[in-house]
């Protein structure tokens, strides 16, 4: 079996995304923090199934629309340049919560 590696690139970042998103929501929505908790007992427990989950279901279906170019160079800088932004959004996100909060 090949990897695709295309597949494999966008499942990631679409992952990271969520994540990235669903963590944001958890913070300023209790609520939906609260929903996460019930789900597994801690709200990043709950995150890490639906993480892997996500990244199943999604490089499960993506190679079925989306052809393999195997430029693997172009689909690892996609997944660092998302993995920083990612990143440098949550970094923002609460700097902005610590001081608003404050």
């Amino acid at each position: 079996m090949r990897i695709n590696t295309a597949a494999l690139s966008r499942a990631t970042i679409g992952t990271i995304s969520a994540v990235t998103l669903i963590t944001i929501i958890a913070e300023l929505s209790k609520p939906f923090k609260t929903l996460l908790t019930n789900f597994s007992g801690n709200h990043w427990v709950a995150k890490s199934s639906i993480s892997i989950i996500l990244f199943a279901v999604l490089y499960l279906l993506l190679p079925k629309v989306m052809a393999d170019k195997n430029e693997v160079q172009k689909e690892t800088t996609r997944v660092i340049a998302t993995t920083i932004i990612a990143g440098f959004a949550l970094l923002l996100f609460f700097v902005w919560h610590f001081v608003t909060e404050a």
